[in-house]
């Protein structure tokens, strides 16, 4: 029993030092409000369309405002 507890925290522990190390990795993400979308964002793919237009390669849009925020990988 008290193998199996240990063998479990373990697990946990690598599991979370994983996570911790991949978390460092990633890019941020920078978002700029869309130039040409005009109006509410109610649709995620047609901002998306648009923000490709405008050069980003992915578009959300904004819980509150209802913006179209195009995004791309900060440099």
């Amino acid at each position: 029993m008290e193998r199996k507890v240990l063998t479990v925290l373990l697990l946990i522990v690598v599991l979370i030092s994983h996570e911790i190390s991949l978390s460092g990795t990633e890019a941020k993400t920078c978002e700029v409000e869309s130039e040409k979308y005009s109006g509410l964002c109610l649709y995620r793919d047609n901002c998306v369309e648009i923000c490709q237009s405008e050069g980003f390669p992915y578009g959300k849009c904004s819980k509150i405002r209802r913006r179209c925020m195009c995004l791309k990988p900060c440099v």
